[in-house]
């Protein structure tokens, strides 16, 4: 062979190659709006989310997730119509956020970057190891930002649907209750349930706390701090509200020794929240039932009153408030939003390459350097 036939091989050779990389690679972009391009490793990080969540929902999740339903439909189906929904939903907020004419300060980017930071630490091997870089996950962590700051564009202060303080406030009152309270635990600090005899003494201690405050006068920060003393002493229990209230005796959240309470919060003993939603404002009780595990000798305060509370959980009370029609508007926008997507290249990533969550830690140990740079998670 001569030497011009050896280059002109050698060349075919390097195409080939090349031709055969670039077959082999696959698309760094699957769906387009607006003239912006959806990367597949934002596609990943919807599919891998949905993975996590539709594989708890399967009949048997000891058995292979793909070899069964979820509502009705196969698994795989299941979870690209649910990664390519949500893909819908970050293309509308994304299209929404600059119809608004919103942007992100450099306190906004500042967050998404500490967020992102966290969660990385957190979850980051999971999804390297599914070949989802971090910058991919900043942007679904920045698009749900996004979604907050509309959220607030509409329903707060000063929005374009701007809810009005008196209807906050009549949701806070009906949905928080805030209260003072002596709260005596019937378990030692191991958990161990008190003996009789204390659970007793206990009781008795508590009816005599309770007649002070009502008929004596007494404050319940004061009765906090001289049960603490008896509690202290014997070590076996102490009050959960065991703050030094001497700093602030106030009726406000700026108490330590004052609580709020939410309506459906089921982690708070039952009879105490039903007598504490039922009792009126400035009203003291005694609630000393055994189920409860604690006893109570709370003031129910007026959470209408402690303007630190709408000041504080304004954010939090709009949500509950305006959650499901701030959803219903972007359902809306997403069927408006014109999302081309790319079916060959949501193809090249079928929701069984998706690896699982202790196969993905076990994955990312080795393979994190790689999946970093990969391009179609960019």
């Amino acid at each position: 062979m001569n030497r011009n036939m050896k280059i002109a091989s050698a060349v075919m050779a390097g195409a080939m190659a090349l031709s055969l990389t670039a077959c082999s690679s696959k698309p760094a972009v699957v769906a387009t709006f607006d003239g912006k391009e959806v990367t597949a490793g934002v596609y990943l990080t919807f599919l891998t989310n949905v993975y996590a969540s539709g594989s708890q929902q399967v009949e048997d999740t000891t058995k292979d997730v793909f070899e069964q339903q979820i509502e009705g439909k196969d698994a795989a189906e299941w979870m690209k119509e649910q990664a390519l929904a949500a893909l819908k939903e970050y293309a509308a907020i994304d299209k929404q956020f600059d119809e608004l004419g919103l942007t992100l300060a450099d306190a906004d980017t500042q967050y998404i970057d500490q967020l992102t930071d966290q969660d990385w630490q957190s979850y980051g091997g999971y999804y390297e190891a599914n070949n989802i870089a971090k910058e991919s996950f900043r942007l679904v962590e920045e698009n749900n930002y996004k979604a907050s700051m509309i959220f607030n564009k509409y329903y707060g202060e000063g929005g374009l649907e701007a809810v009005p303080d008196e209807d906050i406030i009549k949701h806070m009152s009906e949905n928080l209750a805030e209260t003072k309270a002596l709260v005596i635990p019937l378990t030692d600090s191991s958990g161990n349930a008190l003996s009789d005899e204390k659970k007793a003494e206990y009781k008795t201690l508590a009816e005599t706390y309770y007649k002070q405050v009502t008929e004596e006068g007494k404050t319940i920060d004061e009765i906090i701090t001289e049960f603490n003393k008896v509690a202290n002493e014997g070590s076996e229990s102490s009050a959960s509200s065991s703050s030094d209230a001497s700093q602030d005796t106030s009726d406000s959240i700026a108490n330590p020794n004052v609580m709020l309470i939410q309506k459906d919060n089921t982690q708070v003993p039952s009879k105490f929240k039903e007598k504490l939603f039922s009792a009126a404002a400035d009203e003291v009780f005694l609630q000393t039932n055994d189920d409860d595990n604690y006893y109570f000798v709370a003031k129910k305060l007026d959470v209408t009153k402690d303007t630190s509370v709408l000041t504080q959980y304004r954010s939090t009370l709009l949500q509950e408030m305006k959650s499901d029609e701030y959803r219903a508007k972007i359902e809306k926008w997403s069927e408006e939003v014109e999302l081309k997507v790319d079916e060959k290249a949501i193809a090249a990533y079928p929701p069984t390459d998706i690896k699982e969550p202790e196969a993905a830690s076990s994955a990312a140990s080795g393979t994190s350097s790689q999946t970093g740079s990969t391009t179609a998670s960019e």
